[in-house]
């Protein structure tokens, strides 16, 4: 019995075989753990540059139509692909200051949330809008969910906010 015992002991041919069984799970839970971290990162670099984009297409303009509107709003549910545009919100504000730097919501947009009321007293970092001028604001929330399946079931919301000071014009008006 103790030659028996002895043997076995120094037996190592299927000693490759368990560790690489007791560490797959682990190198598998890890790879795709990196890859739900990676395209977490990308959707939050993602949903900055299209905060970035809404209110610069909007800054560029003197006033902005319904149509403008609408490519715009079309032209950055591309650019959050190859995300789905469906889990994405856009919101588009011009904020305006009065002569006492009261800031109030000049005129709002929307894309799958509601735009904010027109006339509202808003909230924005001080010093960020001068008296009697405006500032466009863009709110992007995204709600990312895992691509495998096996982390973030119930998805994690990514936000971001950006300004941007209208170029040629003191306000960018809305024009039906």
């Amino acid at each position: 019995m103790l030659s028996l015992t002895k043997r076995f002991i120094k037996d190592a041919s299927g000693m490759s075989a368990v560790e690489f069984g007791l560490l797959l799970p682990v190198m598998i839970t890890s790879y795709f753990g990196v890859a739900e971290i990676g395209n977490y990162i990308l959707a939050d670099q993602k949903v900055t540059s299209v905060a970035a984009t809404a209110s610069d297409l909007v800054g560029q303009s003197t006033q902005i139509t319904n149509s403008g509107m609408n490519d715009i709003m079309a032209s950055l549910s591309i650019l959050i692909q190859p995300f789905d545009p469906n889990n994405a919100t856009i919101r588009i504000t011009s904020v305006k200051a009065d002569a006492m730097g009261n800031t109030t919501v000049a005129w709002s947009d929307a894309l799958r949330t509601s735009p904010r009321q027109v006339g509202a007293s808003i909230s924005l970092p001080a010093g960020l809008v001068p008296p009697n001028e405006s500032v466009i604001m863009s709110e992007i929330t995204f709600t990312y969910t895992s691509v495998v399946g096996m982390f973030l079931q119930n998805g994690i919301t990514v936000s971001d906010q950006f300004y941007q000071k209208p170029r040629k014009t003191i306000a960018v008006q809305r024009v039906p």
